[in-house]
């Protein structure tokens, strides 16, 4: 739900500081970023540890600005509504599919289902394209989406296995502090990237770097943790309507039957997503490695500590019939 809100920052951001797309992607990144590592500095929060938490910060932070230079291309050439569809649409299909590959997930009928009735929903929330739109355009914003929905996807595939040494905030903060900025030469080359101050501007900015960036993502890789990955790829599809909901409380935009009919379908398929993680229970994975290490040696030595006592058990009543055994023939009275 906080991420449907960026959209309106983003186009408040774009319309009052006359910023093109791109730089409204730096401004987001940057300024999220620079807010958690301000949090994780004031309250002394552990920073990464280790080669392997750095290999995924690097790695983060590369598919983070290229799925945000991605989608910010593909709507700057084709409607905003179809970049979103292919992108927001194809997520949950690719992450379904990564997990299903790996074996981390089986794809069951009710994910099938899910993933079918919001993609049937999307569709007839954005519409189609307008028919002004040549195909060879058509064709790379299309493109560009969908290499968008493949960087998050991977990016939501890796975030939802921990990696000893980094925390989900420190992780947040550091890639999207290095995104923001691996996305600022191409910002620049783009178009205007320096902001002029004003109210409103502020205001946009610190809204959109807080809100859909700084909270939401820690706690979307925190609910990474307590469900699957292509369950958590389908539940981001709040974010398109909460998005539809504030543009009709605050845009004063009218929904038609065919919205509202696409509206109903994604949140039957919402529900759909949400039971099916609530029966398959999906286990948080342990983040600690030591605590792994002692939990395999502590499960060792149980087995060892077990085996001796099933030995022990099976000795001791066995010496026990044995000498009851001797005890009664002794007891027996003489045969007349």
């Amino acid at each position: 739900m906080l991420f449907g809100t960026g959209g309106i920052l983003a186009r408040l951001l774009g319309s009052t500081a006359h910023l093109p797309p791109l730089a409204v992607a730096c401004y987001r990144l940057v300024g999220g970023g620079a807010l958690l590592l301000a949090v994780l500095t004031v309250t002394k929060a552990r920073w990464p540890r280790g080669s392997d938490a750095w290999r995924r910060i690097v790695a983060v932070s590369a598919l983070t600005a290229t799925y945000q230079a991605c989608y910010h291309l593909s709507a700057a050439i084709i409607p905003v509504g179809l970049a979103t569809l292919t992108t927001v649409g194809t997520i949950p299909v690719l992450v379904s599919i990564v997990e299903h590959v790996t074996g981390r997930r089986r794809l069951t009928g009710c994910v099938l289902a899910s993933i079918g009735l919001a993609f049937v929903g999307l569709a007839l929330m954005f519409g189609v394209p307008p028919v002004g739109v040549s195909l060879p355009t058509l064709l790379v914003g299309v493109g560009l989406a969908a290499c968008s929905a493949l960087g998050f996807a991977v990016v939501n595939v890796m975030m939802s296995r921990p990696v000893h040494g980094l925390t989900d905030l420190a992780a947040t903060g550091i890639t999207f502090s290095l995104g923001g900025l691996l996305l600022v030469p191409l910002a620049a080359a783009a178009g205007r990237l320096v902001m002029q101050p004003s109210p409103g501007s502020v205001t946009a900015v610190a809204a959109l770097a807080t809100i859909p960036t700084a909270v939401a993502y820690p706690l979307y890789y925190a609910g990474l943790r307590r469900t699957s990955a292509t369950t958590a790829a389908i539940l981001t599809l709040l974010e398109p309507l909460t998005g539809l909901a504030l543009s009709v409380a605050v845009l004063g935009e009218r929904l038609g039957p065919t919205t509202v009919a696409g509206t109903c379908l994604l949140s039957v398929a919402l529900v759909l997503a949400a039971s099916s993680s609530s029966r398959a229970g999906t286990p948080a994975p342990t983040t600690n490695h030591d605590a792994r290490v002692g939990t395999a040696a502590r499960r060792q030595a149980t087995g060892t500590s077990g085996a001796s006592r099933q030995v022990r058990s099976s000795t001791v009543p066995r010496r026990r019939l044995v000498r009851r055994q001797r005890d009664s023939a002794t007891a027996q009275p003489p045969p007349p």
